[in-house]
């Protein structure tokens, strides 16, 4: 539902953090990258804590108001950058979904800070359940986050759609939980993928062409009641 953030304004916003904390922006940058898995696993109990974290290994320490003030350009970048690269066909896709009476759930591989803005999102509303793994503190494609979205859905694997861009091996954990998985081919790479995208049989460009597939499976399931 979300664009690739752009990585250049990433970095901007982890230099400006630098200067909030008075810490070498390249040094500072390299730290902030490097503690993005425990960040996204849920390892540091805030954002505070894991710029605390990467002060220490800056041999840095700053004030708790300056700390407070790199939390705040950290929250204030990822609104703007959610905010403002929502697919621009998201919201029609998910009111069209949801006027078919189906059920629609998050699972994403993020950090506090996106927790604490995601209700501030205009296409938040049209969610039933959110995973999200530094809450769960498990990373895709850890099986544990899907049992968790279908539980939170009251649905099956087998009855599920999953649609994403394929970071952190998402397709393939979906797959291997018996999903139908659905990769949506980004025209920018996601700079923080790890994984070469898998093969699937089902791609698309534009949410929009989800309604497509949702309507033949639909057909297909009334077919054979």
């Amino acid at each position: 539902m979300i664009k690739v953030v752009s990585f250049s304004f990433y970095q901007e916003m982890a230099e400006k953090m630098a200067d909030a904390v008075k810490a070498p922006k390249d040094e500072f940058f390299e730290e902030w990258l490097a503690t993005r898995p425990q960040r996204v696993k849920g390892d540091f109990k805030s954002t505070a804590e894991n710029i605390t974290a990467v002060c220490k290994a800056l041999h840095i320490t700053p004030s708790q108001a300056q700390i407070e003030k790199a939390v705040k350009l950290n929250e204030d970048f990822i609104h703007y950058e959610l905010l403002n690269n929502i697919k621009e066909d998201a919201q029609e896709v998910l009111r069209w979904v949801k006027e078919r009476g189906l059920k629609v759930g998050l699972m994403t591989d993020c950090y506090h800070t996106t927790v604490k803005v995601w209700p501030l999102l205009p296409i938040a509303v049209y969610f039933d359940a959110e995973v999200f793994s530094c809450a769960s503190l498990a990373r895709k494609p850890d099986p544990a986050l899907y049992k968790e979205i279908t539980a939170k859905l009251g649905v099956l694997p087998s009855e599920c759609i999953y649609v994403g861009d394929g970071g952190g091996r998402e397709i393939e954990g979906a797959d291997a939980m018996g999903m139908l998985p659905v990769l949506v081919e980004n025209p920018t790479p996601d700079p923080f993928s790890e994984f070469p995208l898998p093969p699937v049989r089902h791609k698309i460009k534009k949410l929009s062409e989800l309604k497509a597939i949702i309507s033949d499976l639909s057909a297909t399931a009334e077919y054979q009641r």
